[in-house]
């Protein structure tokens, strides 16, 4: 089961499939899709989303495609990985994290700064 809405798509593993909570879900991520393009200005590629019953190695993205579960998309441990799919997957992961941080503004600024240096240790 699929839906497409503008430049949106979302599939939907058939057994885990109902229209009210594929129309929740859309509205989640729709939302999610908005508040990143607010915060940074740039319009997204089109995005699709894989919602599965269960990810065995856990949230993932490639290119613009995002592989989660319906909890990750309602508790938002999706969100970083829709920042990668956001921009097709070209983007390193500290920029990543940054533009997650920067949208969300889930830590304050020494947690994230730790995070940054962490991962740009990582990749230097």
């Amino acid at each position: 089961m699929y839906a497409q809405i503008d430049t949106l798509v979302v599939h939907f593993q058939s057994h885990i499939y109902s229209n009210d909570a594929a129309n929740e879900i859309i509205e989640l991520i729709q939302n999610d899709l908005a508040t990143i393009e607010e915060a940074i200005g740039i319009q997204s590629i089109p995005v699709t989303i894989y919602v599965a019953e269960l990810i065995v190695n856990g949230i993932f993205s490639k290119g613009n495609a995002v592989y989660c579960t319906m909890d990750s998309i309602i508790d938002n441990t999706y969100r970083e990985m829709l920042v990668s799919a956001y921009f097709g997957g070209e983007i390193e992961p500290w920029q990543k994290y940054g533009i997650f941080a920067y949208t969300w503004d889930n830590e304050s600024d020494d947690i994230f700064l730790k995070k940054l240096r962490k991962l740009t240790f990582l990749f230097l």
